[in-house]
Parts: C-alpha cells; structure tokens; sequence
C-alpha cells in the first residue's frame, strides 16, 4: 500500500507533514519508542495493506487507526490516525503517544477529520506522490 502524508488544509506551505512534525515533538519529549513502534506500524501497513494486523476502524468516522498489539509503555499507547483511498494508498494524518488504556484525543480526531473532509472537497492536502524516503 501506498503511504501518503498530509498537511493541513489551513498549513499547505508547511515545511513537513503532520505526522513528521508530530513525530518530531514526541521524540524531542521523550517518547522515542512510541514513534519507533508508529514506524513500525506504518511499515506494517505499507507491506500488508488493507489486511494489516494494527489496522483497526474509528467507528462512526471514514477515520482509520493503527493500534499495536502490545498494551504496555509507551510502546502500547502509540497511535496513528489515517484514511484509506480507493487506489491502494492510505493517507497518513497524525499521531498521539497516550496511555495505553486513555480514551483517543478529541483534538487529533477532530484534526484528521478535518483534513480528511478538505480532501473531499478536493483541497490539496495529500503528498504529491508516494513516498519517496524524503520524510517531506
């Protein structure tokens, strides 16, 4: 499956994606094994599509997440929030690092529903290709 990361609609000049600033601030405050585990996942989902084993659905929202089958650490709490496109590909929008058994951050949600219904509308919110290692 393809990976394509976002911006926000309001933030299309930003320099990186979404999930490569968030990336950015949890390792910057400590949380280097939760991203280590997001990555993980993402080559999950890379390698394994649709029939990923972290792939789970947001029930009531076209929102995806990528859960780990661990529950403990940080490792446990690591989240990634996405969407799947027709074509292969899934749209990679944000992350949270939280306590296993904390409820999902409402902000995040409402973030990546919001890029996600700028994508709709046929903003340009995706990456303009797939990914090509850039990180960009």
């Amino acid at each position: 499956m393809r990976l394509l990361l976002v911006r926000h609609p309001d933030r299309s000049d930003a320099n990186y994606a979404l999930i490569i600033e968030e990336f950015t601030s949890l390792n910057l405050t400590g949380k280097a094994a939760a991203v280590t585990e997001m990555i993980a996942m993402l080559g999950d989902l890379h390698a394994n599509g649709r029939a990923s084993r972290h792939l789970r659905n947001l029930t009531g929202t076209p929102l995806m997440e990528l859960k780990p089958t661990t529950r403990r650490g940080q490792r446990g709490g690591a989240r990634v929030y996405l969407w799947l496109l027709p074509d292969n590909a899934a749209a990679i929008v944000n992350c949270e690092a939280k306590a296993p058994d904390a409820p999902t951050s409402v902000p995040k949600l409402k973030v990546a529903l919001t890029v996600y219904l700028a994508h709709q509308r046929g903003d340009s919110v995706l990456s303009a290709g797939p990914h090509d290692g850039n990180l960009r």
